[in-house]
């Protein structure tokens, strides 16, 4: 990941702690097909991996208020 892509993931987070709902759906278009690769070679199973990204990603929803980012 380069500066610019980082910095764009950061700036999606603190609009997620914002309650910017838009943030939420940036940042799985930009997230989905990494995280989803990731579970899929740990679990072997794309149903199951399906759901443990859906989990993933209401999770970060639920707790992007407490996102705290350092620089």
């Amino acid at each position: 990941m380069n500066d610019k892509e980082e910095a764009l993931l950061h700036c999606q987070l603190l609009r997620m702690a914002r309650g910017e709902e838009e943030a939420l759906e940036a940042l799985y278009q930009t997230l989905a097909p990494w995280v989803f690769a990731l579970i899929h070679r740990i679990l072997k199973n794309p149903e199951v991996a399906k759901e443990v990204l859906q989990d993933t990603f209401l999770r970060v929803y639920q707790q992007a208020g407490r996102v705290r980012i350092y620089v």
